[in-house]
């Protein structure tokens, strides 16, 4: 049986070899060490060394477009983060964000950022940041589907509505559009009983000075029924949509989630609607109306129910 002398020395001979394989290009040998070296360290709980040793891993085989070792290294770094209870902090979070953003779009990146965002938990300041900054990366890089899934991920109500108006601006939405847009973002935040949340957005994006948000119709719904949702008055929510009922027909998937706050707030059951959409506009809200299912967050009501679009 070996001796942790004899362990020692046979980790140190495997890191001289790592760096020797990085080197002179040798990436899959790279890479086989990089596994063996995870396994030896997690078994001594040597923690912080592998932490180090598997960012600078990843970075390097990324940076040398190695997409598929570094990726699979990053994800070692992810679950060390998970099974070992690693606390959450500002460093780790800004050292992921750059992997993620080395990564190529694929099921290892999407696996690395599922697994950050369950590290994260409930701490809601950290992993607002991670999705604020992947929603970044994914704008950059033209993803807006992707984008908004973390942007409806997030708590904070100025990130989101910097966020949102980056989105408008890289899109070929028009200006006559951009009312839409910001209701399907409140919409969609309150029928997951995000509500406050829905308020401090809007609230954020009436104060800017972007010349393409105007005041319409539209946008006066949304601050009725973002009042109407923080009382659960039914009848005034019933009111709103008959006044209201031109802007809100605008669009098949504004329906879709007004009808669908009725059910989950305000315990209207849901008309028959149609589920028809054609054309750009339609296809565009489709995408950004259907993404992932958020992160639970505390929401003003305690009597819920699952958000059903469909």
């Amino acid at each position: 049986m070996a001796s942790g002398g004899d362990e020692e020395r046979g980790t140190s001979r495997l890191l001289l070899k790592l760096k020797e394989a990085i080197d002179l290009g040798r990436f899959y040998e790279a890479h086989q060490l990089m596994r063996t070296i995870n396994f030896r360290y997690r078994s001594a709980n040597k923690v912080p060394e592998l932490e180090d040793l598997l960012i600078r891993t990843a970075v390097t085989l990324l940076d040398t477009e190695q997409y598929e070792s570094g990726s699979d290294v990053a994800n070692m770094l992810t679950k060390l983060y998970l099974e070992n209870s690693i606390p959450v902090q500002e460093n780790r979070i800004a050292n992921l964000t750059t992997l993620v953003e080395k990564m190529k779009d694929s099921p290892e990146r999407v696996m690395f950022i599922a697994n950050t965002m369950e590290w994260c938990g409930n701490n809601l300041d950290m992993s607002g940041q991670f999705n604020f900054m992947v929603a970044q990366i994914h704008v950059k890089q033209g993803m807006y589907q992707e984008a908004w899934k973390h942007l409806i991920r997030m708590s904070d109500g100025s990130m989101m509505s910097k966020l949102l108006l980056e989105i408008i601006a890289k899109t070929s939405i028009s200006p006559q559009e951009v009312d839409v847009v910001i209701a399907i973002l409140v919409l969609t935040l309150i029928s997951g009983q995000r509500i406050l949340v829905a308020e401090s957005v809007f609230s954020e994006l009436m104060k800017t000075s972007c010349p393409s948000i105007a005041i319409t119709p539209l946008i006066n719904a949304m601050r009725f029924i973002i009042d109407a949702s923080k009382t659960s008055d039914a009848l005034v929510y019933k009111s709103i949509k008959q006044i209201y009922w031109p802007s809100l027909n605008r669009e098949p998937n504004l329906l879709r989630l007004v009808n669908s706050i009725g059910k989950i707030i305000f315990k209207i059951p849901v008309p028959n609607q149609n589920s028809q959409r054609n054309g750009f506009m339609a296809n565009l809200f489709n995408a950004l109306a259907q993404p992932d299912s958020p992160q639970a967050q505390p929401s003003t009501s305690s009597n819920t129910e699952p958000l059903t679009l469909d």
